[in-house]
């Protein structure tokens, strides 16, 4: 290391320093390597392609770098941005049969990181599962990076995320060491990826399994250490699909957000909230809704309910976002144009259908919705200023 640069110069030009600056000048001097190491390897990333995996097998498989590895993450060729992708052949079949192995590889390696911590998954966007006995390769990663961690006896992991869940059942979700790897997590991020079949929103739909059996176990495993919890999914659950989440809770629970959650008695979404009014500081929702019965009538409990017990309950809060589903439809003659809102029916075979403005409006019964809501974001502002 040139004499003329303090060792403060040195540390603050690594910190500002893009990580491939790092990489490159690492070979400079040995004093330059022991401070630049800790942060090129804080996160260490690979795609589904051999060469990627391969890279990745090789640097956790060398001891000088693996005690800096924190946080790994994993993501598939197709959930990578267009420009990205324009500049990254798609993997082939065999190719991507090949990275799967490597990242099995990898992810028994994961106990010999002393400081890893976070690790996460970005699986395919994109599912297309035909026949049930040949899956395709998109949902074989899925399944092998699942019975993966479970087979880990020992880690230091507090934080998983795993994107893009293809919603089906899969023994490894209820595998008792699968539990056990999630019971000391901190931060749980789960989102889903549903395809296009039209048997997913029929009752005895294969996803149906995933959200009454396999979710609920994935969701209890780390009830006493949890403190942020993101469940996102892409379709509309709660009554149909059940998911039931009045049972869980999480005494340490600070963050919370859920997405395209039906909030209903039977989902008990409201009351799960509520339960952690003591604890909770941020919420967010994007673009749930409220179920109604098949005759449409008003709910017992209407947004505008929600938000006020929101409001007088959760005094903790320091953060909420709610974000709506601002899609527009025509409606009516003359092709008006009505904003959907936070209340939907279900439409066997189609799923959870949105009420338009336009029926609301004329039932009279979401007139205090937005009221309420801006009440509650005012609390909340007023508590975080």
């Amino acid at each position: 290391m040139p004499p003329s640069l303090p060792l403060e110069t040195v540390q603050f030009i690594i910190e500002l320093a893009p990580v491939d600056s790092l990489l490159a000048l690492r070979p400079a001097s040995k004093a330059f390597c022991a401070l630049a190491s800790p942060r090129a390897f804080h996160t260490v990333s690979c795609t589904n392609t051999a060469k990627s995996t391969a890279g990745l097998l090789a640097l956790l498989d060398r001891p000088s770098i693996r005690t800096h590895v924190k946080e790994i993450s994993y993501r598939s060729w197709d959930s990578m941005p267009v420009d990205e992708r324009s500049a990254t052949p798609r993997p082939t079949d065999s190719e991507e049969d090949e990275a799967r192995q490597n990242l099995i590889a990898a992810i028994k390696l994961f106990p010999a990181l002393p400081s890893l911590s976070s690790v996460r998954f970005t699986f395919s966007p994109y599912h297309f599962e035909v026949e049930p006995d040949t899956p395709t390769p998109r949902l074989l990663v899925q399944v092998a990076v699942l019975t993966a961690l479970a087979a880990l006896s020992t880690h230091s992991i507090y934080s998983l995320t795993l994107e893009n869940i293809y919603p089906i059942p899969d023994p490894a979700y209820t595998s008792p060491s699968f539990l056990t790897f999630l019971a000391p997590l901190k931060h749980l991020r789960l989102t889903t990826a549903s395809d296009d079949d039209p048997d997913v929103f029929n009752t005895d739909g294969p996803i149906v399994p995933f959200y009454h059996d396999c979710l609920p176990s994935v969701l209890r495993a780390p009830q006493n250490s949890l403190t942020s919890l993101e469940f996102l999914s892409d379709i509309d659950v709660g009554v149909l699909p059940g998911l039931e989440l009045g049972q869980l809770h999480y005494p340490h629970l600070t963050a919370l957000t859920l997405r395209h959650v039906v909030f209903d008695a039977e989902t008990g979404a409201a009351a799960f909230i509520l339960a952690h009014s003591v604890t909770l500081t941020s919420l967010t929702l994007q673009t749930c809704c409220i179920a109604l019965d098949e005759m449409e009538t008003p709910p017992d409990r209407p947004w505008a309910q929600v938000y006020t017990a929101f409001r007088q309950e959760l005094v903790h809060l320091r953060r909420l976002d709610v974000q709506e589903d601002e899609k527009a439809l025509h409606w009516g003659e003359g092709g008006r144009r009505w904003k959907k809102l936070r209340y939907a029916r279900w439409d066997p075979g189609n799923g959870w259908t949105r009420y338009a403005a336009y029926d609301a409006e004329a039932a009279g019964w979401t007139a205090g919705d937005e009221a309420a809501l801006e009440d509650f974001r005012d609390a909340v502002r007023k508590r975080s200023a």
